[in-house]
């Protein structure tokens, strides 16, 4: 038989509330034909397959009084951080809670919240009570990213925001030896703040470009350079780690090229080898993000499409040429990672709209990404060790 509790309610709020938790909007159509919705801080995944996400509500709740017998299921609306008002809003005693707020229809029907970070729609299979609330379980039916940004969430009591200095993927793709790469955070972090820009690690993972860790303010980037995104290891795309690659390596990262693109392509992997690093004034295009969302999310894209995308970014790819008598704007500094083999184990790249740079700024910017590089290579390179306490 359990003891009496050693703790009063508020001590326990306190203590649970040192747990951030993500924000989110449950918005659906009543079974009178209202849109209804409710703010929720207790929002998760359960499963992968099949997919299956929870929230929990007040058993007491009116909204969810309204939202429980929902004609279409839930549209889980993901806030983000300049949304507290979104939060506040919904969770006002009011009748209307969406009438003030920017909306569409959802591919369900439901309210979709404009500028979210994420929408899920699902349908509820379970509802079991848990003391004073519900654990609603539903299963995704659609699940798309919304805006680039970082999420509201609420902890200690109030409302606030998560940036993280620096991501490390936890995927079983890394492999022991790319684990120090953990280690590289403070220097990752740091570079990114010393640039103003956003930091990417990327490994080439057999066919695949995956980033595998990152740093700094990603809003102005996509899905190609979120953690564990796949890329095909095609040209232009991974074009350091293809030329540290050999021949035949090279040879199968241009191929379904045209001729004459292939040949460029290959010269282009020479000149980076011989300068030691590359850079370039594209980043990439909205075929191509969208092809990296459908391979991300493990839809099967036909090889002829892929293709398709890489041949046309491949006739756009412009790779600076430096004039040391001009500005110029970069838009990201690619250098090799080596690994104890002498081949580029890692693709460091910074991210950034470098407007207006001469020829010494570009050597600086270009010195400082070589300098981190060569500190994470050294990171691989050490021999895995554990300490212990005596």
């Amino acid at each position: 038989m359990a003891g009496e509790r050693s703790f009063s309610a508020q001590e326990y709020r306190a203590v649970m509330g040192n747990l951030p938790t993500g924000v989110v909007v449950i918005s659906a159509v009543d079974e009178s034909g209202d849109r209804c919705a409710m703010t929720i801080g207790s929002f998760g995944s359960v499963s992968l397959d099949p997919p299956l996400v929870m929230f929990m509500p007040t058993i007491t709740s009116k909204s969810w009084q309204s939202l429980q017998n929902a004609q279409n299921g839930y549209c889980i609306n993901v806030l983000g951080s300049e949304q507290e008002g979104i939060s506040l809003a919904v969770a006002s005693h009011r009748d209307d809670k969406l009438s003030d707020l920017p909306w569409t229809d959802g591919v369900e029907g439901n309210p979709r919240l404009d500028g979210c970070l994420a929408y899920v729609e699902c349908d509820p299979v379970s509802v079991t009570p848990a003391g004073d609330h519900l654990i609603v379980v539903c299963e995704v039916r659609s699940a798309e990213t919304g805006v680039p940004g970082d999420p509201l969430v609420f902890f200690r009591g109030g409302f606030g925001s998560f940036r993280p200095r620096s991501l490390v993927s936890v995927e079983e793709f890394v492999s022991r030896t790319l684990r120090p790469i953990g280690m590289a955070r403070q220097e990752i972090a740091d570079l990114a703040e010393e640039l103003n820009a956003f930091v990417t690690v990327t490994q080439r993972v057999g066919r695949d470009i995956v980033p595998v860790a990152s740093a700094g303010d990603p809003r102005e980037r996509r899905a190609s350079t979120q953690i564990g995104a796949r890329m095909p290891f095609k040209a232009p795309l991974g074009a350091v780690a293809a030329a540290w690659a050999s021949p035949k390596e090279q040879e199968g990262w241009v191929e379904g090229l045209p001729e004459e693109l292939r040949q460029s392509s290959l010269d282009m992997l020479s000149d980076i080898r011989e300068r030691g690093y590359a850079f370039t004034v594209e980043v990439g295009r909205a075929e191509l993000e969208g092809l990296v969302d459908r391979i991300s999310g493990g839809i099967d894209v036909p090889d002829d499409e892929v293709g398709e995308v890489l041949t046309a970014l491949a006739l756009e790819h412009r790779p600076l040429e430096i004039d040391p008598h001009a500005e110029h704007e970069l838009r990201a500094i690619l250098v090799p990672v080596f690994g104890a083999d002498g081949d580029a184990a890692l693709t460091l790249a910074v991210w950034s709209t470098f407007s207006g740079l001469d020829w010494m700024d570009v050597e600086r910017q270009v010195a400082a990404v070589q300098e981190c590089a060569r500190k994470i290579s050294e990171l691989i390179e050490a021999p895995l060790s554990v300490t212990s306490a005596a």
